[in-house]
């Protein structure tokens, strides 16, 4: 149940879909970013190198200036690196200052609220399909298949973004974000601040995309806590992407 009393399904994953073997959806090379300033937003990254697998979600753990924020501006085409190669499955991020992230490639889900205001839920998510090259079916069917991806509820679909919960704002963000099918998906800090049980809504629908669908899916949090429920855990430390045991 949401904050204003409607139902949001929670999708439950069952494991299916991800591709045989392991195969690497985005990778990063020695990538180094580094910002001057204070220590507090000077956020840089330095030389980071890890492989984020197809089919499994995964979680960066960081704080206020330890480059995670910066990590994610990167990848997303944002920013570009000052040294380092960032790859997709099929082939190097555009540069930063181009067209944007492509949303056939990559499907970013910002933290903040950036759903277009004026739009209904489903309005926005065709509007997506559509930028994304995808409008072969009615706008109504192709708004309840994208909804139906991360286990939004039908209902919201009609409603504007300021008429949903904070559960249902980002689970329609995140389903914005699969509209391209794009074969990774980016989160900033989601889940920090929702309650226990949204919180479980919204892995719920991540660890879908990953485990059902295939997808490499990768989200930023400041908690421990809510990075054991990934896959695989990395540690942003003072710019530094580290691995982490679980």
């Amino acid at each position: 149940m949401t904050g204003n009393g409607t139902s949001t399904h929670c999708p439950v994953s069952a494991g299916r879909g991800a591709p045989e073997g392991r195969r690497t959806g985005l990778s990063l090379e020695a990538v180094s970013r580094l910002h001057h300033g204070t220590p507090a937003i000077a956020d840089s990254v330095h030389r980071a190198t890890a492989e984020f697998a197809l089919g499994r979600l995964h979680c960066v753990v960081g704080g206020a200036g330890d480059g995670s924020a910066t990590l994610l501006s990167l990848v997303a085409g944002y920013e570009s690196p000052d040294a380092g190669t960032i790859r997709l499955d099929c082939g190097p991020i555009a540069p930063a200052g181009s067209a944007g992230p492509d949303p056939r490639r990559i499907g970013v889900v910002l933290p903040t609220a950036t759903l277009l205001a004026h739009l209904t839920v489903a309005e926005n998510l065709t509007l997506a399909a559509q930028l994304a090259g995808y409008a072969g079916q009615g706008q109504t069917a192709m708004a309840a298949a994208i909804a139906a991806k991360v286990g939004l509820d039908s209902g919201s679909l009609a409603r504007l973004p300021g008429q949903l919960s904070l559960l249902e704002q980002r689970l329609a963000c995140l389903a914005r974000a699969t509209a391209g099918d794009p074969a990774v998906i980016l989160g900033g800090v989601l889940a920090d601040d929702l309650d226990q049980p949204d919180t479980d809504c919204l892995f719920a629908a991540l660890t879908d995309l990953a485990r059902r669908d295939g997808r490499a899916v990768i989200v930023m949090t400041t908690s421990p806590a809510i990075a054991r429920r990934a896959d695989e855990v990395w540690f942003m430390r003072n710019g530094v992407l580290l691995p982490a045991t679980m």
